[in-house]
Order: C-alpha cells, then sequence, then structure tokens
C-alpha cells in the first residue's frame, strides 16, 4: 500500500484525469482523420489482412481471407477483439475506425498498467513521462496489427507480476499465467 507522503498520491487524480482526456482525444482523433490520412499514416497492408478475415469470420463463421482456403496466420487475440467489429455491420470505414478506436484504448490501458506498476514499485514519479511518449508516438501500436494488444497484455502481466510479489498466492499466480498467456496469443 501507498505512503500518504508518497509522490504517487498527489499524482492519482490528475494522472487518471490526464488518461482519461488522452482517450477521448485519442478515440476522437480515429474518426476525425480523412479516411486518407487514416489509411496512409494509421494502417498498413497487413492491417486488412486482419480486417477480411475478421469480417468474414464474424459474418460466416469461417477463418478464411478469400472464402475458399481456411487460414491461421494471424494472432488470435487481436483477431477476436477484431471480429465482433463487424457484428454491428458497419460501413468498412466505420469497422475500420472502430478497431482503430480499440487499438487506442489498448494503448492507454497498458499505459496506465505501467503506471501502477511503477507505483507498486515505487519508482520515482518524474520518469512517467518517458513512457508517454512511447506510447503516443509507437505507431506500430495503431496500425491495426495485434503490437497493441501485445504490449497491453505484457503491460499488464508485469502489473500482475508486480502484485504477485508484493503478496503470493495461488489467485495472482494463475492471474498472472493468464495473462501470460494472453500476451502470447496476442
Amino acid at each position: 500500500m501507498l505512503e500518504k507522503a508518497s509522490p504517487w498520491c498527489a499524482l492519482r487524480w490528475p494522472l487518471h484525469l490526464l488518461l482519461l482526456v488522452l482517450a477521448t482525444l485519442g478515440v476522437a482523433m480515429m474518426w476525425w482523420l480523412p479516411l486518407s490520412v487514416l489509411l496512409r499514416n494509421w494502417s498498413c497492408d497487413d492491417s486488412f489482412y486482419y480486417l477480411e478475415i475478421a469480417r468474414r469470420f464474424a459474418t460466416t463463421g469461417q477463418s478464411s481471407f478469400d472464402g475458399m482456403t481456411s487460414t491461421n496466420g494471424y494472432s488470435p487475440l487481436w483477431m477476436w477483439f477484431e471480429a465482433p467489429v463487424f457484428w454491428l455491420n458497419l460501413h468498412a470505414e466505420a469497422a475500420l475506425r472502430l478497431t482503430r478506436s480499440i487499438e487506442v484504448i489498448f494503448g492507454l490501458i497498458g499505459l496506465l498498467a505501467l503506471i501502477a506498476a511503477g507505483r507498486r514499485a515505487q519508482v520515482k514519479p518524474w520518469l512517467l513521462p518517458l513512457l508517454v511518449p512511447f506510447f503516443v508516438s509507437s505507431w506500430v501500436l495503431y496500425i491495426g496489427m495485434e503490437a497493441g494488444t501485445s504490449v497491453m497484455c505484457l503491460c499488464v502481466a508485469t502489473y500482475a507480476a508486480i502484485r504477485y510479489g508484493e503478496r503470493p498466492s495461488a489467485r495472482r499466480a494463475a492471474l498472472l499465467g493468464l495473462l501470460l498467456a494472453a500476451s502470447v496469443l496476442a
């Protein structure tokens, strides 16, 4: 538990507010960017491979890119988050924007988990600004691929590992194991 005199205590609410503002701005950006910018700067060719397999899986239950040949050449966890987007029967552009919004939220969950891990490990709060540029400027986290999901899972697993180290229990060990397994699936 944090001491009341800990510098982290004074940062708790401003930090949560900042992350909420970043999440709102990040998601809004994915919806307000012109489609040409979203396609050029926030997508890669493999992300459309994911989108097509997710669309086909959501509509037919088949794991296939072309509808004829089965495939497993993707990271299952990210696919499991993308497929439900197509259950909403959205236009292709809206589905693209929604999946990018999910990536932004995953990036912020990862950042929040690392901040929480740093707080638990009693890392000096002034080091916090060093994390933000990674999550804000790492384009690979937000281009429709599994990287953002992997990073999120590993950040949450880092937090879980620190919590396990504080007070080991079977429940915490199981949670850590599940998070590490999820990072492999991502």
